[in-house]
């Protein structure tokens, strides 16, 4: 932290010398000394009764609770049985803590692969997520929680050091507590690159299942359901209709495995439901698409959804009496999360699929009908930030509604949240803008109107402010005025004319378009950081040639489990097609198979030339590239060749090929 790595205290070695697995107990020569050692045996026992019984990784957190011991005394626990034992006993990764498979009793499977959202990029994202969140961080429950060394979440701090001076912010260390410092501005472009730069792929398309299987269960229920509306000339909003499909998926198979009495009670304010020929009509054909009679409590949800979803586009969401208080308490919830996260939803259709899905929770919710089971989606591994955005997103809804919502129910609507959050990550986040224009009667609200009719979905007019005086709390990316402002916002300014001419829009073009290419050179940095890995760092004096360099690297890969076996042979079928060693004597070789099991890029730098063949080399950057990792390898590599292309860097990295620290600050000094 304010040192380095070295800033961290190491943690406690506790020796014990035992020939086995065994406890050891100890025998004190003080009788508080042996009350404690006999309470630590017990506990010790107990820790690893737990992880015997245990399914899985267990949570420092439930640990804890379970021993009625502190997080750190579970952490000493640990590494007094894994130094006292001839090989670790107990492992840990980002979900908990495991047995090893030599423990005694009955083996624990060994823990999953270390996939993209659960490597060292994720919890980088999670460090900085964590310190932006809160007011202090204490750096020592921080690398507990993550379940990493001191040592670890040392080098963590140093790389996202680098990212903070990205965003022009910096750390602040107060003992063991640490804070991020800088403008608010700063801080929200933060939180929205780490919202927006997840490599870990889109959640399932609902509807993209049903295009590839229409005689699947997904493809019946949705013949039942569209079939009867096209008729009538209705649609489903395609939220809602995904929404509505995966709903139905769950009863079928909830009624096949035990079907419902007719005693069910409906959903709220349903009791007409049965009588709706629309809802009978699409009952029935889902009863004969499927074999499985609709319960009425699924009636009263399909008439929920149709009369809050169907109809043609731009109907309103409610109209009055009940449902503005929905609607009321709906937009506190909405504004809490965005507050929380820096949210920024864009057109009110956004706002208005986002309210039917949640108002679809609550009718399953009060006619006690909820989602129970998981779609196989696993959003709080693969997309960990979606998921916390919907657990926030739940905990506000409860406290408004006094209604308790299933796993199931979360993960659905992380699906609903996540289908919004994929539309952003395809096109980046968007370009926010400030409109400055004081009120000049009818000519200021034809300005923002026209001003907003011409902006796509890469920009949006967040906030339209009459008084300069107010843009010290603004955090837009770009300001609009057609006033001066002279100093009062650190936000580029675009002056334009009341009257917004031609000019004035081309103006305010450029202005998206310069601000969205420093978004995506800044959103390339901060993923190269990521990608690199002290780990994942070499030098050697001299290498024979090109091949024995991608096979060294593709060694440390494998060993560090971001690459199968076959990636060396992979990298060099590739390299042998077209040569990947630039004239500034550097290469950036890589597979064309995007089947890693995570995206990273291992750093080999010689003292000697490589023959590569017949181009000398001095740095390699060995890329592997997960399925989801191409729009990362696209951005970092323009990001690359661009700075590399100076031969003069390359010599200059080369030269700190054996200090990671020193490699990554004059990288980021290249970059900058």
């Amino acid at each position: 932290m304010g040192g380095g790595p070295a800033g961290l205290r190491s943690p406690t070695s506790h020796r014990l010398c035992p020939p086995s697995h065994r406890l050891v107990p100890v025998s004190p020569s003080r009788p508080k000394e042996t009350a404690i050692a006999a309470t630590r045996e017990r506990r010790e026992r107990a820790l690893l009764d737990l992880l015997r019984r245990a399914d899985g990784p267990v949570p420092t957190r439930r640990i804890s609770a379970a021993l009625g011991a502190a997080p750190r005394t579970i952490r000493d626990d640990v590494a007094r049985l894994n130094a006292a034992a001839s090989q670790p006993l107990i492992l840990s990764d980002g979900q908990g803590y495991r047995l090893a498979a030599t423990a005694p009793g009955d083996p624990t499977p060994p823990a999953p692969r270390e996939g993209p959202s659960s490597g060292p990029q994720a919890r980088l994202d999670e460090v900085l997520r964590t310190i932006i969140g809160a007011e202090w961080t204490d750096v020592y429950e921080l690398a507990e929680s993550l379940h990493v060394s001191d040592s670890t979440l040392a080098a963590d701090l140093s790389k996202a050091r680098a990212i903070l001076r990205g965003h022009d912010l910096t750390f602040r260390r107060r003992g063991d507590l640490v804070q991020i410092v800088g403008g608010e501005r700063e801080k929200r472009r933060l939180m929205r690159s780490l919202l927006f730069s997840r490599e870990d792929g889109a959640p399932a398309d609902v509807l993209g299942a049903v295009r590839a299987e229409p005689d699947g269960l997904l493809g019946r229920l949705h013949s039942a359901v569209t079939g009867p509306l096209r008729e009538q000339g209705l649609e489903l909003n395609p939220y809602l209709l995904a929404d509505l499909l995966l709903h139905l998926v769950v009863t079928v198979e909830r009624e096949r495995a035990e079907p419902s009495s007719s005693a069910v009670p409906e959903a709220t304010g349903t009791s007409a439901s049965a009588e709706d020929p629309l809802v009978a009509r699409i009952a029935s054909g889902i009863h004969e698409a499927t074999g499985v009679p609709l319960p009425p409590a699924d009636h009263g949800v399909l008439l929920q959804a149709l009369s809050t979803g169907a109809g043609h586009s731009g109907e309103r969401l409610a109209q009055g009496g009940a449902d503005d208080a929905f609607l009321a308490e709906f937009d506190r919830v909405l504004e809490a999360v965005s507050s929380a996260f820096g949210l920024r939803w864009g057109a009110d259709a956004t706002r208005e699929a986002l309210a039917r899905h949640t108002r679809l929770m609550l009718e399953r919710a009060r006619a006690g009908r909820q989602i129970e089971s998981s779609f196989g989606h696993d959003f709080q591994r693969s997309l960990p930030m979606v998921h916390e955005i919907t657990v926030h997103f739940v905990h506000h809804l409860e406290a408004l509604t006094g209604q308790r919502f299933t796993d199931g129910e979360i993960e659905l609507l992380s699906l609903h949240l996540g289908t919004e959050f994929r539309f952003q990550l395809e096109s980046g986040p968007r370009v926010t803008i400030t409109l400055v224009a004081p009120r000049y009667g009818r000519v200021t609200s034809a300005l923002a109107d026209r001003l907003a009719g011409t902006l796509d979905r890469s920009a949006v007019i967040e906030h339209r402010e009459q008084d300069a005086a107010h843009l010290g709390s603004i955090t837009s990316d770009l300001v609009v005025s057609t006033v001066p402002l002279p100093e009062l916002t650190s936000a580029p300014v675009i002056r334009i004319s009341p009257l917004l001419t031609d000019q004035d829009l081309q103006a305010v073009q450029r202005g998206i378009h310069a601000e969205r290419n420093r978004q995506r050179r800044d959103r390339a940095r901060a993923r190269l950081v990521r990608l690199l890995d002290p780990a994942l760092f070499l030098h050697v004096d001299e290498l024979p040639s090109g091949q024995d360099a991608i096979r060294r690297a593709a060694q440390a890969m494998t060993e560090q489990g971001a690459v199968p076996d076959t990636f060396a042979d992979d990298v060099i079928e590739r390299d042998a097609r077209s040569s990947t060693a630039f004239p500034g004597r550097f290469a950036i070789p890589h597979s064309l198979h995007h089947d890693a099991h995570r995206t990273s890029i291992c750093v080999l730098t010689t003292e000697n030339d490589i023959d590569w063949s017949g181009t000398p080399v001095r740095l390699m950057l060995l890329f592997s590239i997960a399925p989801d990792g191409l729009e990362a390898f696209r951005e970092v590599l323009d990001l690359l060749i661009e700075v590399l292309s100076e031969a003069e860097n390359v010599l200059a990295l080369a030269e700190r090929g054996t200090d990671f620290e020193a490699f990554l600050a004059r990288l980021l000094r290249m970059l900058d």
